[in-house]
């Protein structure tokens, strides 16, 4: 298993970044959805201030009245206190993820909606390895945008929709690609639980009619 001294080793050599300026934690809460603080929302921020030990959110304030969303890290020795132009770091490997676990409303008439924000850093890959689950199934992906920031760290926006608002939904965090090392900043997660469209509702009178129709011609 890689340890923290070595994961820094390789970044500061492969990524060159210790030639960048040092300076303060960055709030990379950069694409927040409209819709954040309305009813039925979740709201979850982590800049990993708080330490090695993983916990509640402590970038922001966080927004849940379901419960207390919980970052769970695999190895403590994987947060970095500074790494080249930021501080508060997570090493994530193969051996050593970062799980994110956030209450929600169940509801299994409503639809869900989640925006995921991450800024990372890595010397091979452009993404960030990416699994969001529930008791109720796998999110699907909708759409991903990036951003280049200043320093050389990328900023992902990726928005996931799931038919049914479960009880709580579980992110994982991984790198891509086998044996490579990603460098995590900041975790955003918002959350919304929707009824589906009235479009839905209007069909669903007309669709029972044509099979009762169909039914009493047979």
């Amino acid at each position: 298993m890689v340890r923290t001294h070595a994961l820094a080793r390789f970044a500061l050599s492969s990524l060159a970044v210790s030639g960048l300026a040092v300076c303060s934690a960055r709030a990379d809460d950069l694409t927040p959805p409209s819709w954040r603080y309305d009813p039925d929302t979740t709201f979850q921020h982590w800049d990993f201030s708080s330490g090695s030990a993983g916990g509640a959110p402590d970038g922001a304030a966080f927004n849940n009245s379901n419960g207390t969303p919980i970052l769970t890290p695999d190895d403590p020795n994987n947060w970095l206190p500074t790494f080249g132009p930021r501080n508060d770091v997570w090493a994530v490997n193969d051996f050593d993820v970062l799980t994110f676990n956030v209450p929600n409303c169940n509801d299994a008439g409503s639809q869900k909606e989640l925006w995921l924000q991450v800024t990372f850093l890595s010397a091979a890959v452009l993404h960030m390895g990416k699994s969001l689950t529930s008791p109720s199934g796998n999110f699907t992906l909708v759409s991903t945008q990036q951003t280049l920031l200043a320093d050389g760290w990328i900023h992902e926006l990726s928005i996931w929709t799931l038919p049914s608002c479960p009880a709580y939904e579980e992110l994982v965090l991984t790198p891509p690609v086998p044996g490579t090392v990603v460098f995590l900043d900041q975790v955003v997660i918002d959350t919304r639980c929707t009824v589906p469209g009235p479009g839905v509702a209007a069909l669903l009178p007309c669709v029972l009619g044509m099979l009762g129709r169909r039914a009493r011609r047979r």
